[in-house]
């Protein structure tokens, strides 16, 4: 579409130059061909620095194919002409200066920039060093004068603000000060009131303060108390969480060794078909402490069990092993007192009933000592309840004690208030007087 476009813009030109509308691929060199005559490309580099230096020597089509042209430094005229221009075109400047004081600082700025080019002539004839003055370091001597003009003017229009200020404030205070002289004599004569009245407030502040100091004893003395019985209930409940730690170690077991069954080792254990009798044994006590299973202990029983391997392990993980039956565990003990009922003895013959194995010996381990424990726990319950009570007291007492400090800070703010008025007014009257 584009050289479609391209092409009807051409077709003039195309005629002109007997090129044939329906050869697109002349048209499209003539296109070309123009482009290349009328394209020209300008680059502009500064002297300064290595870069030109460096660019020159990496590209010498720089310097082979490119017309040069030189730009020599400003004339004297036309730095003053841009000088006087860009310092007209500053609005603040404006309204300052004058034509003629803008045309002397112009004047001034051109001889400035030239002084410099004559220096650094001189610079390069004694050190053999260039230092470059651009027109741009020209302009930047422009924008840096109009800059520093801004900010000094700013400076001294916020001192004319800070005097008109000061004026002002001396003449307020000269009124101030004779509105004083008649408010002074007005205080003279209220001074011995406020003295009688401070006084009378001190007074009755030490009185309340002597109740909040009465008042406050009794309530650390009940705080005390309560002291004691948390302090005693405390110690109840550590003994008993000290004889609860004993069956951990048990309750942990249990748990490593159904975290050790893989669905993969019950999956192969289920499909045995006709197991060890101590893999039997094991999963009979299986049986009998999880599914509460006082007759049928057949291997057949035992592959139904664990036919949902998933929901096998999340019931042997939520067991309630605290509330066992006597009667299974009596069943059960046969089975345990065998020599093979052991880890290491099973591990042999199977990995997963090896695991089964271990938690059957920890849940029995964890429920005799669980049951041992029971009256301790019993006592422990009693004394987190004990426990609470005295907290609440303490609770309450700590309560009545914060609120007597609340009255007595209450009473001691009013108290110092009235020493600092009585002061307050005892220094007004002293300078009164003087």
């Amino acid at each position: 579409d584009e050289k479609d476009s391209i092409y009807s813009s051409l077709r003039s030109e195309f005629k002109q130059h007997s090129i044939d509308d329906t050869n697109r691929a002349a048209m499209w060199e003539y296109f070309i061909n123009k482009v290349s005559t009328n394209l020209h490309m300008v680059l502009c580099f500064s002297p300064v620095g290595e870069a030109f230096r460096v660019r020159c020597r990496k590209f010498p089509a720089l310097i082979n194919c490119t017309s040069l042209d030189w730009f020599f430094s400003w004339p004297y005229d036309a730095l003053t002409s841009v000088a006087y221009r860009f310092l007209g075109e500053s609005e603040e400047l404006a309204e300052i200066l004058s034509d003629e004081q803008r045309d002397k600082i112009a004047h001034h700025m051109a001889h400035d920039h030239v002084s410099v080019n004559a220096m650094s002539s001189k610079y390069y004839q004694v050190e053999k060093r260039y230092n470059y003055t651009t027109p741009k370091s020209f302009l930047e001597l422009i924008d840096f004068y109009k800059k520093l003009f801004k900010k000094q003017s700013d400076g001294l229009y916020e001192q004319i603000q800070r005097l008109d200020k000061g004026i002002a404030t001396l003449q307020k205070t000269a009124k101030d000060v004779a509105s004083l002289k008649e408010d002074l004599i007005k205080k003279l004569e209220i001074v011995e009131e406020k003295k009688i009245a401070a006084n009378a407030l001190i007074e009755k502040c030490g009185k309340e303060r002597v109740k909040v100091d009465a008042e406050k004893a009794v309530a650390m003395e009940e705080k005390a108390k309560s002291q004691v019985v948390l302090d005693r209930a405390n110690g109840i409940k550590a003994e008993c969480d000290e004889v609860l730690k004993k069956a951990m170690p048990a309750l942990n077991s249990a748990k490593n060794a159904v975290d050790c069954l893989t669905k993969a080792s019950l999956t192969e254990l289920k499909a045995l078909k006709t197991p060890d009798a101590k893999i039997v044994d094991v999963t009979k006590a299986v049986l009998i402490l999880k599914e509460k299973e006082k007759k049928n202990h057949t291997w057949k029983r035992s592959q139904a069990m664990m036919s949902n391997v998933d929901k096998f392990k999340r019931e042997l993980e939520e067991f309630n092993k605290e509330e066992i039956d006597a009667s299974l565990l009596n069943m059960i003990q046969p089975i345990l007192k065998q020599e093979y009922f052991n880890q290491a003895a099973m591990s042999k013959i199977s990995v997963a009933a090896s695991n089964l194995c271990v938690w059957v010996v920890a849940i029995v381990q964890y429920n005799g000592i669980y049951k041992d424990v029971a009256p301790k726990m019993a006592a422990a319950r009693e004394a987190e309840t004990e426990h609470a009570e005295a907290m609440a007291k303490l609770k309450q007492v700590e309560e009545h004690v914060a609120a007597k400090e609340a009255l007595l800070k209450k009473v001691t703010d009013e108290l110092q208030d009235a020493i600092s008025e009585k002061n307050r007014v005892e220094q007004d009257a002293q300078a009164c007087q003087d």
